[in-house]
């Protein structure tokens, strides 16, 4: 502690020790990876590239519990079927290619994962929530070596503080390490992100609160209101309680097709006075009572004295879902304080895009089932058709595969989906719900969705790219417009653009 410091500092100094006077010289604190600066010339670029990866190791929300590297699906198939990484990677054997093998090997040892995980009272589906809250002592390390084991791993975050329990899976490279303390798992944190663990940097993240079923004591925890709980308690309770549920869920849903449906016309405020400190978050925490928020936005600019930095300009945009929501805002919302300052809200006709919260990832809709014909989206380029056929008839019996080329002359690559049609449902179902977990081809992750209909071919994705293409134009003829009224008042408006996170 630093008092005890102090205290020997000052009864120490100018004693004698085995016939030595002793003498005391207050040491100064290592500089911290929080005050040094990404940007120093002194620095090379690999240390540059990872102090810029703690500064922003805790923002990150892109996790993806499952997610395995090809290597590790590599060594991880070797030691399965006891032979050689080099023959797994063989592509001169005559038989499927590296590609499919890495696919097919990951899909199986994801499926295997993830039972584990269940198995020792992990909730899989927590990590599926964009906009799940984060734990204060639950951590994740992933990209950890193949074979990585409990007793390795133990002394690296034991030396924190204790450690209620880490949950790892037999392939070993994705660890979840639960902290008694969130102090200590702050700690843990800040110290191991991207530092070195035999061979490889750790990737940490915290992990959704409610990733757990049961608590340290082996209690069962209950998970937040879902659709499945209340139609149990509709069966269960009384009528009283009966009448309860049974709004839970109707909001519930409510909630859900707010989340998902766009955004009403005029539901944009202008946010002027805001504080210079103020962050997005705040904004959205200040107004997140009155109803579903689309996005928010602060107007930013480069900092002058430190151009690796961004600074407020002291006014944003916030847009709702609905416009009833909107003008109340506007009419009971007005000059309510935020971080000290009273902010007036003012229409705004600026459509915004970005994320309600920042690092906020792309909804995948997961559509029901309507058939044996599936979308398949993300494929690589230098995919072939007979890869994708290789990977999909490892599931059942296969009616057709057909990946659309590009239209330009003497293009002959396809155009980065395709469609898969099996001949039943049931191995349709065991198809899309194996691959949709956490498969890549070619390092890139294979996104399904059913198709909305049978008879769906390319001309129809034809008609639709066109539609939103049209849209996507008209939005931004009418943001440049808006623009230069903005401008001609001599505002500085700055556009931010968030880039969509990938799940892995």
């Amino acid at each position: 502690m630093p008092e005890h410091a102090v205290q020997a500092f000052n009864k120490l100094d100018g004693t004698t020790f085995h016939g030595r006077l002793l003498h005391l010289i207050p040491g100064k604190g290592k500089k911290s990876d929080e005050n040094q600066d990404e940007d120093d010339a002194n620095l090379s670029f690999k240390q540059k590239k990872a102090l810029k990866l703690k500064k922003t190791a805790q923002q990150s929300t892109n996790w993806n519990t499952l997610f395995l590297g090809p290597n590790a699906v590599a060594e991880i198939l070797a030691k399965k079927f006891e032979t050689s990484k080099q023959r797994i990677l063989d592509t001169d054997d005559g038989g499927s290619s590296a590609a499919v093998r890495i696919a097919l090997g990951e899909t199986q040892i994801v499926i295997e994962m993830k039972k584990f995980l269940e198995d020792n009272g992990v909730r899989v589906n927590a990590f599926d929530s964009v906009n799940a809250k984060r734990s204060k002592t639950i951590i994740l390390a992933k990209n950890l070596p193949p074979e990585t084991t409990v007793a390795e791993l133990t002394p690296i975050f034991a030396k924190f503080g204790p450690i209620g329990r880490i949950v790892l899976p037999p392939s070993g490279v994705t660890a979840i390490i639960e902290y008694c303390d969130p102090t200590e798992a702050r700690h843990a944190f800040k110290k191991l992100a991207y530092s070195k663990f035999k061979n490889v940097p750790l990737y940490l993240e915290w992990g959704p609160e409610d990733v757990f079923t049961t608590t340290l004591n082996g209690e069962p925890l209950i998970p937040k209101i879902e659709k499945e709980d209340a139609n149990v308690g509709l069966a269960e309770e009384s009528q009283e309680n009966s009448e309860n549920g049974k709004q839970i869920e109707e909001a519930v849903d409510q909630e859900e097709d707010e989340e998902n449906e766009d955004p009403e016309p005029n539901t944009t405020l202008f946010l002027r006075n805001l504080n210079f400190k103020t962050v997005r978050e705040t904004v959205y925490s200040h107004f997140k009572r009155l109803g579903t928020i689309h996005t928010v936005e602060i107007a930013k600019r480069k900092d002058p004295n430190n151009p690796s930095q961004t600074t407020s300009l002291g006014y944003g945009f916030i847009q709702f879902k609905k416009t009833s929501v909107a003008e109340y805002a506007l009419k009971n919302m007005q000059f309510t304080t935020i971080d000290g300052n009273q902010v007036e809200l003012k229409r705004s006709d600026r459509i915004l895009k970005t994320p309600a919260t920042q690092g906020e990832r792309k909804k995948v809709q997961l559509t029901k089932q309507t058939g044996t014909k599936m979308l398949v989206r993300n494929i690589p380029f230098q995919a072939k058709v007979r890869e994708v056929r290789d990977i999909f008839k490892a599931f059942g019996e296969l009616r057709s595969v057909r990946l659309p080329k590009k239209m330009a002359p003497g293009e002959e690559s396809h155009r980065g989906f395709g469609f898969v049609d099996f001949v039943t449902k049931s191995d349709a179902k065991k198809a899309f719900e194996a691959l949709s977990q956490s498969t890549h081809l070619y390092g890139r992750r294979i996104v399904l969705e059913w198709a909305s209909t049978t008879e769906e071919d390319v001309d129809a994705l034809r008609k639709r790219s066109a539609e939103q293409y049209n849209s996507t134009n008209q939005d931004k003829s009418t943001k440049r417009s808006k623009r230069a009224v903005f401008d001609a008042n001599g505002s500085t408006n700055v556009a931010q653009n968030d880039d969509d996170h990938l799940s892995d």
